[in-house]
């Protein structure tokens, strides 16, 4: 399966995890440790999903009303408006279960780490399938 796959996150660790799962099904994966980073490093290609830490949300934000769900709306038109036609999904660790109950009122499509290698590889291969059906 082909596509291109740009991973944010803050840990160098979750990165190079996420590179070494999703390259096994020959996906074109970049990395950016922020927001700023993905933006400055982007290339002509756009990704086709974005997997973004949420509470990067927060940062890109005014964080002094906590992030709430509209906060994080705004960062999803953002990345939208930087990648248009992405599908972004919001990388979120269960410990952070007050942001994982806005995401899921929010209706954002959201992944919980920690997680199971086939279920991430599921859910990327399956909207990827999703873009080629509807066209994108």
């Amino acid at each position: 399966m082909d596509g291109r796959i740009l991973v944010i996150d803050g840990s160098a660790r979750m990165r190079d995890l996420f590179v070494g799962i999703l390259e096994l099904d020959q996906l074109s994966v970049r990395v950016a440790e922020d927001f700023d980073q993905a933006k400055r490093e982007q290339d002509d290609t756009l990704p086709d999903v974005v997997l973004v830490d949420a509470t990067l949300a927060n940062s890109e934000t005014d964080e002094s009303s906590g992030g709430s769900t509209s906060e994080l709306a705004r960062f999803s038109d953002t990345i939208g408006t930087t990648w248009p036609g992405c599908e972004v999904v919001f990388l979120i660790d269960a410990v952070h279960s007050d942001l994982k109950r806005r995401l899921e009122r929010g209706r954002f499509r959201h992944f919980s780490r920690p997680f199971q290698i086939e279920v991430l590889r599921d859910l990327v291969n399956g909207l990827l399938d999703r873009r080629k059906v509807i066209g994108k």
